[in-house]
């Protein structure tokens, strides 16, 4: 998973870019190791059950907090990938939920889970991934991105998945520079993708090089302005 990077479209340029595949919070992270630990309320290693950590039944006794090595859970190299910090880990139990962050020095990052599941992954301070219950492809998949790309300590990007009136998934919505207006829609599977223009949505559609959309029935050309999408007259 790489931290600040778009689900959807690059900021720059017109081209419609396909919809990048669904950041996944690895599967290795919910397995269960059993390890020494140093625990934070007692002296000298012990044996814990480290699940993302903690899972019900398997340690009955651990401690409220622990320290360790997350990278020592099978396949848990993968962590290295986004979580440098992984390394030496701090897991804590806090009402009912599991708080995995760096023991060290802090980079802003912080995982939480519930039962035995992700819930919600803030990355270097900058990103906070609100995740659902499902799981796509062995992973779970966040259902709610919030970015501060411009690194300023304000949230300036929004993701979010739609469900119509079944249920089922309608759609990954885009405010692109958090003005509250939705900009971009990817509908489920990747099978189109629609622009918000003059307050509807719009089918994206190429004719030859030229990007256009389908409004009112009538293709029409378009270029984006930063998230914008603007009619070419």
């Amino acid at each position: 998973m790489e931290a600040g990077a778009s689900r959807v479209l690059p900021v720059d340029g017109d081209q419609v870019a396909s919809s990048a595949p669904r950041r996944l919070l690895p599967s290795v992270l919910p397995r269960v190791y059993l390890g020494p630990m140093r625990s934070t309320e007692g002296r000298g290693p012990r044996f814990v059950c480290l699940a993302f950590a903690f899972v019900v039944g398997c340690a009955p006794r651990a401690p409220s907090c622990v320290t360790g090595d997350l990278t020592k859970m099978p396949d848990g190299r993968v962590l290295e990938l986004f979580a440098p910090w992984s390394h030496n880990a701090k897991v804590c139990r806090v009402g009912g939920y599991v708080v995995v962050g760096p023991a060290g020095r802090s980079d802003g990052s912080l995982w939480i889970e519930r039962d035995g599941k992700p819930f919600v992954m803030i990355q270097e301070g900058t990103e906070v991934d609100v995740f659902s219950n499902q799981h796509d492809q062995g992973g779970a998949r966040p259902v709610l991105t919030l970015q501060d790309r411009d690194g300023d300590g304000s949230f300036d990007f929004l993701s979010y998945e739609t469900r119509d009136g079944h249920g089922d998934p309608a759609g990954e919505v885009t405010d692109g520079d958090l003005d509250g207006e939705a900009d971009f829609k990817v509908l489920p599977g990747g099978t189109g993708a629609l622009a918000r223009i003059g307050g509807q949505w719009c089918p994206l559609q190429k004719q030859g090089d030229r990007q256009g959309a389908l409004i009112d029935g009538k293709w029409r050309p378009v270029r984006r302005e930063g998230w914008r999408w603007i009619l070419i007259e």
